[in-house]
């Protein structure tokens, strides 16, 4: 898919990168992350879901970790669907004491 990609003209810069970070890191993804090829779930495979050694190249083409305010944003996301999944439970637990208490004529 990369070579493809590389014919076109012109390209995001994004993507410029997101290629490159597969044809450094080829090795690494043909024999760790084999069918996760230019997916979203390619740089997880490479730095948080597997325990390997990149090559020095391979770790140059990786994205950079985002900064704090960022990572703020996202523990806000985490806190709301937190909230959320809590607020469920409070549903699902009225609902199946409802139904052990039967019903109410």
């Amino acid at each position: 898919m990369g070579d493809c990609l590389k014919k076109l003209d012109s390209l995001p810069q994004e993507c410029s990168e997101f290629i490159k970070l597969h044809d450094e890191c080829k090795i690494e993804i043909d024999s760790t992350c084999s069918g996760k090829e230019y997916t979203a779930d390619v740089v997880p495979c490479l730095t948080e879901w597997n325990q390997i050694d990149l090559s020095d190249s391979c770790q140059k083409a990786l994205p950079q970790k985002k900064e704090n305010s960022n990572q703020r944003e996202s523990e806000k996301v985490g806190s709301d669907a937190k909230r959320k999944a809590d607020q469920r439970r409070r549903i699902r637990n009225k609902a199946a004491q409802r139904a052990r208490e039967g019903p109410e004529f």
